[in-house]
C-alpha cells in the first residue's frame, strides 16, 4: 500500500476538509485534472501539462516536491478529487524521454476520498532541466516563471556545486574516536589563541561540532563533513593514496592513510617532505644572503594538497593520489572542477566552493582561507623561486596538478630581488607581475593578448595593469602606442636585460627590419625570439606579401613549419 508522503496527505486533508486547492499548493507542490475527465482525449495535450509542470517543479527548490494528477485547483471538498485513471509507467516514461536531461520522476496511483489520484514525486534535482526544445521555467511559490539566461546560470552554478558534505551522516557524534575530536579542540584552541579570542573550546563531542557548523538541524545528528573531518575513513576506502618512486616509471612505495582529515593533512605532508630534496640549487643575492632553493616550495605544497582535500568529490570513493619522484609532484583529486571553473580561468574566477560546510570547518580551525582557490599562491612560489607554473589537468572524473623541480633558474630570482629592492617587493611578487616578468625573462617583449592570456585576466583589466606598470610604477614601458610592451630601461638594467631589448618598435617593423637586412625569416623562429604567438608572424608576413614587401623563399620548402620567407 502507497504511503502518501506527509506534505502531500496534509494539503489532500485540508482540500477535503474545505480549503480550495490552489490554496494547498506550494513551492513543492502542484496539483493538476487530468482533461480527461471532461472528455479529452488528446494524451499529448496531457503529457504537455505534465512535463511543464514538472520542469517548474524540478527548477524550483532543491528538495523533493510532488505533483498531484486527479485534482481540481479551483475546487474544495470532494468535488476537488476528480480523479485519473492515467498509467504511472507510461506517465514516468514520457516524462523521461521529452526532458533534457532525462528527468527521472517516480509516479504512483492512489486512492484518496474513493478517488483514484497518481502522485508524481520529482526527486531533490541535481541541475537543470528543460524541455527537448530547450524551453522551460522555474518554481518561485506557486508561480512558474519562464527561464532567462541568468536564471540558467544561476541554478546551474547552484546544483553543480552540490554540497555532499552538508548531508546528514549515518554516523552519530557518540562513534567518533576521542583521539581525533581532541585533535581537533587542540587546533581550535590554539587558532582561537592566536587571533585574540578567548572564548573557551567546548570539552563535549557536541559542543566542539557545533562550533565548526557541523550539527544536523536537530542539534544531535552531524554532518558528513564531521565524519571526514575528524573520523578514520570506512573499511575498505583510504581518503590519500602515495607513491614514491625512486624516477619517473620506477615501481612504487605505497603508503595508504585512512586517517581522518584532521590529521591526514598532517601525515602527508610528512610523507612528502620526508622524499623530497630541501635544496636543489643555492642563489647568491646582492645583499650578501644565500637561499637555498629546495625541490618543491612549501606554500605550492600545502596548497595543492589542501586544494586537492578540500574541493574534491567526496562523494566518490576514490582516494586524492599524490604520485611523488625527486623531480616531479603529481596530485590527482577525485571529481571535475566546481562549476565555473576551468583551467583558463584558475587564477582568478570567483566559484562557489563543492564543500562549502567542509570548508567553512576547516577555516574555523585555520587550515584554509576560504576566499582563494591556492591556484595563485601555488603559481607565485613555483615563478618566484624560477620554476615553470603548476600543469593543471582537469577532466570529468578527475583534477591533476604537476608540480615540477625543474632548473631554478637562478638569475631570474636574482633578478626579482633587484626589482623588488627598487619596485617594491609587494608589487613585484604579485601574481600578475611575476607571470609578466617571467616571459619577458626570456622575451624581449610581450603583447596585449599575450597578458591576458597569460594571466587569465579580463581585457580591461590587463589595459589598467599595463597602465600601471609603465605609467606608474615605471617598470614597463609601451612601444610607440603599438599593443606591445618591454622592460624599461632601469628595470632591463636590473635584471640584466637590455642588450635584448629589440632595436625596433614591434612585430611589424622587427620583421622589415630583418628581411631589409637580407636575413629570411622562420614563423616559428620569429615567435621564439620575440616571445610572441606563432600566428601573429604568420599574419604580419601575410600582410607584408600583399603589399609586395615579402614573398615565401622559393630556395627551401612553400609549405609547412619550415617555410622561410625573404625580401621580395
Amino acid at each position: 500500500m502507497y504511503a502518501i508522503p506527509e506534505p502531500v496527505n496534509e494539503a489532500l486533508q485540508h482540500i477535503l476538509n474545505g480549503t480550495p486547492a490552489s490554496d494547498c499548493e506550494s513551492a513543492l507542490l502542484d496539483f493538476k485534472e487530468d482533461p480527461e475527465v471532461h472528455g479529452s482525449t488528446s494524451e499529448a495535450k496531457l503529457i504537455e501539462l505534465l512535463i511543464d509542470e514538472c520542469i517548474c517543479l524540478a527548477n524550483g527548490e532543491d528538495a523533493d516536491s510532488y505533483l498531484v494528477l486527479g485534482v481540481n485547483d479551483k475546487k474544495a471538498g470532494s468535488p476537488a478529487f476528480t480523479g485519473t485513471s492515467r498509467n504511472p509507467d507510461w506517465i514516468e516514461r514520457r516524462i523521461h524521454s521529452r526532458t533534457e536531461p532525462n528527468l527521472r520522476v517516480e509516479a504512483t496511483a492512489f486512492t484518496f476520498a474513493d478517488t483514484r489520484l497518481i502522485a508524481i514525486r520529482i526527486p531533490e534535482p541535481l541541475t537543470l532541466y528543460t524541455g527537448t526544445k530547450g524551453r522551460g521555467s522555474y518554481r518561485v511559490g506557486t508561480n512558474c516563471l519562464p527561464l532567462t539566461e541568468e536564471d540558467r546560470r544561476r541554478i546551474l552554478q547552484r546544483r553543480h556545486n552540490t554540497d555532499w558534505t552538508a548531508k546528514i551522516s549515518e554516523l552519530s557524534p557518540d562513534e567518533l574516536p576521542a583521539e581525533y575530536t581532541e585533535a581537533a579542540r587542540k587546533i581550535l584552541t590554539q587558532r582561537r589563541r592566536l587571533s585574540g579570542d578567548n572564548t573557551l573550546v567546548p570539552t563535549t563531542t557536541l559542543g566542539l561540532l557545533r562550533d565548526l557548523g557541523l550539527l544536523g538541524p536537530d542539534g544531535k545528528s552531524m554532518k558528513e563533513a564531521a565524519r571526514i573531518l575528524v573520523a578514520p575513513m570506512p573499511a575498505g576506502r583510504i581518503s590519500i593514496k602515495h607513491l614514491w618512486r625512486t624516477h619517473i616509471g620506477a615501481a612504487p612505495k605505497v603508503t595508504e592513510i585512512t586517517a581522518p582529515l584532521i590529521t591526514a593533512i598532517g601525515i602527508i605532508r610528512d610523507l612528502i617532505e620526508q622524499h623530497a630534496s630541501a635544496e636543489i640549487a643555492r642563489v647568491h643575492l646582492d645583499s650578501g644572503q644565500e637561499a637555498p632553493i629546495p625541490a618543491f616550495p612549501s606554500t605550492a605544497v600545502d596548497e595543492v594538497i589542501l586544494n586537492a582535500l578540500v574541493h574534491r568529490d567526496w562523494n566518490y570513493v576514490a582516494p586524492v593520489v599524490v604520485d611523488q619522484t625527486p623531480r616531479t609532484l603529481v596530485i590527482t583529486s577525485p571529481g571535475p572542477f566546481p562549476y565555473g571553473v576551468t583551467t583558463n580561468n584558475l587564477l582568478n574566477t570567483t566559484s562557489v566552493p563543492r564543500n562549502p560546510t567542509l570548508m567553512s570547518a576547516l577555516r574555523t580551525l585555520g587550515l584554509v582561507e576560504e576566499t582563494s582557490q591556492g591556484f595563485d599562491r601555488m603559481w607565485v612560489s613555483m615563478l618566484q623561486t624560477g620554476r615553470e607554473h603548476p600543469e593543471v589537468d582537469a577532466n570529468d572524473s578527475s583534477v591533476k596538478v604537476i608540480l615540477a623541480a625543474g632548473k631554478p633558474d637562478v638569475d631570474f630570482i636574482r633578478a626579482l630581488y633587484r626589482l623588488a629592492q627598487v619596485f617594491g617587493a609587494d608589487e613585484i611578487y604579485s601574481i600578475n607581475v611575476l607571470i609578466i616578468l617571467a616571459h619577458l625573462h626570456r622575451y624581449p617583449l610581450i603583447t596585449f593578448d599575450d597578458v591576458v592570456a597569460k594571466t587569465q585576466i579580463s581585457k580591461v583589466e590587463a589595459q589598467q595593469i599595463l597602465i600601471w606598470l609603465s605609467e606608474d610604477t615605471g617598470l614597463l614601458k609601451q612601444l610607440e602606442n603599438a599593443e606591445e610592451w618591454t622592460l624599461s630601461d632601469r628595470a632591463a638594467e636590473l635584471m640584466g636585460k637590455s642588450a635584448r631589448v629589440p632595436s625596433v618598435s614591434n612585430v611589424q617593423h622587427w620583421i622589415q627590419e630583418k628581411l631589409h637586412q637580407g636575413e629570411t625569416i622562420n614563423a616559428r623562429e620569429a615567435a621564439e625570439t620575440l616571445g610572441v604567438d606563432r600566428q601573429l608572424i604568420t599574419n604580419t608576413l601575410i600582410m607584408l606579401r600583399s603589399q609586395g614587401l615579402a614573398m615565401i623563399d622559393p630556395n627551401g620548402p612553400t609549405r609547412g613549419s619550415n617555410v622561410r620567407w625573404k625580401q621580395q
